[in-house]
């Protein structure tokens, strides 16, 4: 964790190689995995598992768990969660197929499922638009500050859409996935096989308080979610664990 410190104190990825005698490539591997599954899976790391190690999975298993991830929620398999996380799908694949998995592997995994998306705050960060810019360094700042002196986590809701197989490759009816990432990069998501609508964003919204174990500022982009129908003339839902925030933006751009 030192080396971890240091970056997150300031210190150039870099410059922390050089003080602390290691290469580059494992300053970056281990900032990365600190950034998307957190302390513990680094320790985990340096206990001599090789990040991204796990078993075997085979491309029909593979299309298995994406048919159960788009299909139910983890509670049906009697998992005690709310949402889909690494963590959580980790566990349907040791419960299923007693294969385990390390947490980046998880991650590469709904990669290649084609349940991932890129941060929304990467993409505002290439936004054309000064005035996307101005709001990702002047307004996000002090959201925040403010989230953090109320004790908020702050999430960055987007939607998804994925067409699930059967198992067999053979694809069904688009479904509309609700996807919430934090500013650390941890994703956590739910499937919703009638569409998201306002209550059903309402509802993912309660789960996803429940899920962080505390007060949650969801930033959402305005144009977006009132194209796509979420929120028909742009009337946020009322949720008392989640404050939702609106951008003042059209869209963002593109999708990597």
């Amino acid at each position: 964790m030192r080396v971890v410190n240091a970056v997150l104190s300031g210190m150039s990825q870099s410059e922390a190689a050089r003080s602390f005698g290691v290469s580059r490539w494992s300053v970056v591997r281990w900032v990365g995995i600190y950034r998307s599954d957190g302390e513990a899976a680094l320790r985990e790391g340096k206990r001599g598992r090789r990040a991204g190690a796990a078993g075997k999975i085979s491309p029909q298993q593979s299309a298995q768990v994406r048919l159960w991830i788009t299909s139910h929620a983890p509670e049906h398999f009697g998992l005690p969660h709310l949402l889909w996380t690494r963590r959580v799908v980790r566990e349907l694949i040791r419960q299923q197929y007693g294969i385990a998995f390390s947490l980046t592997a998880v991650g590469n995994l709904l990669i290649r499922l084609g349940l991932v998306l890129s941060h929304p705050r990467r993409q505002l960060a290439t936004h054309a638009d000064p005035t996307v810019r101005h709001w990702l360094a002047e307004d996000f700042p002090k959201i925040a500050r403010n989230a953090r002196r109320e004790g908020r986590v702050i999430f960055w809701l987007d939607l998804l859409d994925v067409a699930p197989s059967d198992g067999a490759g053979h694809t069904q009816e688009t479904l509309r996935m609700a996807i919430a990432i934090s500013n650390k990069g941890e994703s956590a998501f739910m499937v919703h096989q009638q569409g998201v609508d306002a209550p059903a964003l309402l509802g993912f919204c309660e789960r996803l308080a429940r899920y962080a174990r505390q007060q949650v500022v969801l930033i959402m982009t305005h144009g977006r979610f009132i194209q796509q129908g979420v929120l028909p003339g742009g009337v946020l839902p009322a949720t008392r664990n989640v404050h939702m925030l609106l951008l003042p933006l059209a869209t963002l751009p593109p999708r990597a």
